[in-house]
């Protein structure tokens, strides 16, 4: 039997519970373009509040458009993570947690 460590993460704006997992997000690796903090959903547990936006944000990058599916804050609509396909879409395992996202960095485990 395996115990995980469950660690809640809260929308920075407005205090609500965003988004749970056992992945310690301060040791996940960050996007180059934007410093997001990578979060790949087959490996970890992951359980969101957060509301699937309607609508597809493009941004451009030095390759081109880029699309991003964003995830919301379900109380304040805060714009909290994003991934690269569309909702529902079984090809994107990767989210992207923003800045936006309270991380609690004080809880980083110290070698």
């Amino acid at each position: 039997l395996q115990i995980h460590e469950f660690c809640v993460f809260h929308c920075r704006r407005c205090g609500v519970h965003a988004l749970i997992t056992d992945c310690d997000l301060w040791e996940m690796p960050r996007r180059k373009t934007d410093k997001a903090v990578v979060l790949d959903t087959s490996k970890w547990v992951v359980r969101s509040s957060m509301v699937e936006a309607p609508d597809v944000e493009k941004v451009r990058r030095d390759k081109g458009m880029e699309k991003q599916y964003n995830h919301l804050c379900s109380s304040c609509g805060q714009r909290l993570a994003y991934q690269s396909h569309a909702h529902g879409s079984t090809d994107g395992k990767l989210m992207y947690i923003r800045e936006t996202m309270e991380i609690p960095w004080h809880k980083k485990k110290t070698p």
